[in-house]
């Protein structure tokens, strides 16, 4: 069997185990299987490309994050916390990200993106079919663990086997970009059309307002960066009515959210993020394996993706975590010459999730990281739009 073939298996069965395996271990805590295996396959990949690896300048800032990293994590472990296993995830994650980065476009075929984007597309209508049974979230251990709408929360959200409506929601917005970035993917505008309606029907069900807003952040600005130099009096009539209309949707859904959220407090978020600052200026050191169930405050969850790694490990673990976000961030938006603009302002549309949510659930990190290659590096000339 060929390398190349192995390789798009093992992304297929990364695919398949993250949208429709969601096995856990319940003994004394709850233990992820479906991240353990997502994390191996993501580790034979790394194997399997490692051997024809030849380090070239563009790896070096990687390998110099890395090492820091590493080296910070691995000293705040001996002396404190004692997290090797969360350190080896993270570490595994991120160079999975680099070998896509590095050997993606001799791997990535339209073929395969299609495979992708059926699996996820029966994945994301069983979610939807489970919303209208009156099931929030799926998963295995123990026998079918399933809850039902109401059980836990108030509000109705769709949280599929994501373990969180915010995870969910950023993993369909990752796909809504794809199938609009995408389009000879599918083999009509209708196919296409219809996956992103189901996508944005999917992102609405979760109940999260943050997704809702970023999913509209991308369908706003794939508008105005396409052929943005032809400027017509049809599309200046479009923004017009847009920012007219603008206040009274948000108008609306200011009042429809105040009925679940006191927005004046941003959800309480102002005051859990106060909590962590305030936590953090007396505690360099984070709460390691007894964070999420160790209370800081009211809170245990601080609806930001890096001030949790910081609370969960330490200041400079999460400083470090943030740095090789941004350095991603920063390739990715000079990835493609002529796409700056559009590749900013979806990243705005990212962040907003990872900022003002947990929606960037550890397990969920091979997937992510799946997609945003996807999104930023996929190069087959074909299947791109220019921008």
């Amino acid at each position: 069997m060929k390398i190349k073939t192995i390789q798009h298996f093992l992304i297929i069965i990364l695919t398949i185990v993250t949208f429709f395996c969601p096995f856990f271990i319940y003994k004394n805590a709850k233990y992820n299987v479906s991240f353990a295996i997502t994390c191996l396959i993501a580790f034979f990949y790394i194997f399997i490309c490692i051997k024809k690896t030849q380090t070239t300048r563009k790896l070096f800032p990687f390998i110099i994050l890395f090492i820091i990293y590493f080296l910070i994590f691995t000293i705040t472990s001996i002396l404190h916390i004692g997290c090797y296993t969360e350190m080896i995830n993270r570490l595994c994650c991120f160079s999975f990200f680099v070998v896509l980065y590095k050997y993606g476009d001799t791997i990535f075929t339209k073929k395969l993106l299609k495979q992708i984007l059926n699996i996820t597309l029966i994945a994301v209508v069983f979610s939807i079919l489970l919303y209208f049974l009156n099931i929030e979230e799926l998963s295995f251990g123990n026998g079918i663990n399933y809850r039902i709408q109401g059980d836990h929360f108030i509000d109705k959200r769709l949280t599929y086997v994501f373990l969180h409506k915010s995870t969910y929601g950023l993993i369909l917005n990752l796909l809504l970009i794809i199938c609009m970035r995408f389009k000879n993917v599918f083999s009509s505008i209708k196919r296409q059309y219809i996956y992103i309606l189901i996508i944005f029907l999917a992102i609405i069900l979760t109940g999260s307002a943050t997704a809702i807003i970023s999913s509209l952040i991308i369908a706003f600005a794939f508008y105005i960066c396409d052929n943005r130099k032809k400027i017509n009096k049809r599309k200046l009539a479009v923004i017009a009515i847009c920012i007219i209309v603008a206040p009274f949707i948000f108008t609306y859904l200011f009042n429809f959210l105040e009925t679940s959220r006191n927005l004046s407090t941003g959800g309480t978020r102002f005051e859990i993020w106060a909590t962590a600052f305030d936590y953090l200026s007396k505690n360099n050191i984070g709460l390691g394996d007894k964070f999420f169930i160790t209370y800081i405050g009211k809170f245990n969850n601080f609806h930001n993706v890096f001030l949790n790694e910081m609370l969960h490990f330490s200041i400079p673990i999460g400083v470090m975590f943030l740095i090789i976000f941004i350095y991603i961030t920063i390739i990715s938006i000079k990835a493609k010459k002529g796409e700056k603009l559009i590749n900013t302002l979806l990243w705005i549309a990212i962040y907003l999730l990872l900022m003002i949510d947990h929606s960037l659930n550890i397990s969920m990190l091979p997937m992510f990281f799946l997609l945003i290659y996807i999104i930023y590096f996929y190069k087959e000339e074909d299947d791109i739009n220019e921008w």
